[in-house]
């Protein structure tokens, strides 16, 4: 049975709670243990269900901050990928349609607020843009 871990939460107690996850978190974290760094702990707890399936992020409400858990982009699709033997072309495709992924997410992640904000947002450009230049030269060697 799949086990859907995505949503939104306040804390890491918020999240172990909904999920059920108590015994994992002990497990992981200690008997006893405390929140303390919720993004982390709650990626170490995704990991743990489920290794890379989730991203853990964090975004600002009008109130607070909302700890967002979502499932990676083409997650099952990946799982296929893997589980199935494949030629190499075939693979590198998969690769740079996972790349793809990855770039849409930290494009959806990226909201500058400051003109610190928009130094770093041109840096991650930047090595996005060489990373679109890498799956250009790849597919274009596939083409041959």
């Amino acid at each position: 049975m799949k086990v859907n871990l995505e949503g939104r939460y306040t804390s890491t107690y918020g999240f172990v709670g909904r999920n059920g996850l108590e015994r994992q978190a002990e497990k992981l974290f200690g008997k006893n243990w405390e929140a303390e760094d919720d993004l982390e702990q709650i990626q170490i707890l995704c990991n743990c269900i489920s290794n890379e399936q989730y991203v853990v992020n964090c975004i600002e409400t009008r109130d607070d901050d909302d700890i967002v858990v979502r499932e990676v982009d083409n997650w099952d699709e990946l799982i296929k990928v893997v589980s199935k033997p494949q030629n190499k072309k075939q693979s590198i495709k998969a690769s740079i349609e996972l790349l793809d992924d990855a770039y849409r997410i930290i494009m959806d992640l990226i909201k500058p607020n400051s003109d610190e904000d928009f130094e770093i947002l041109d840096d991650i450009h930047n090595i996005l843009s060489a990373i679109d230049d890498v799956q250009y030269k790849i597919e274009t060697l596939l083409e041959d």
